[in-house]
């Protein structure tokens, strides 16, 4: 059934995975896009970790910064600490959303 106004390049046995293809080729290009147009900026060393509530912020943030486990409760401020990688010092913070 054709939708007025709509694209007719979709109707048919083959339209679902054509427009699926055709989601899958504007993401692959976008991604693309801003690879190269970031290439040559320069890279910060924050991380900021943000995520749902009990999604394990504080547990990651605790086992970044000192690598140990510990037992972790909801927290009522942000977290800020820094960790040393391989290429250089990154400062973490982990935000309560």
């Amino acid at each position: 059934m054709a939708v007025p106004g709509g694209f007719e390049l979709f109707d048919g046995p083959n339209g679902g995975v054509l427009a699926i293809a055709i989601g899958t080729l504007i993401v692959l290009i976008t991604t693309l896009l801003l690879f190269f147009l970031r290439r040559g900026t320069r890279k910060g060393n924050h991380v900021l970790l943000v995520g749902l509530t009990d999604a394990g912020k504080t547990l990651l943030f605790s086992r970044l910064t000192s690598g140990k486990y510990v037992m972790t409760h909801t927290s009522m401020k942000e977290n800020k600490g820094s960790c040393i990688l391989a290429n250089g010092k990154v400062s973490l913070v982990s935000q309560i959303i």
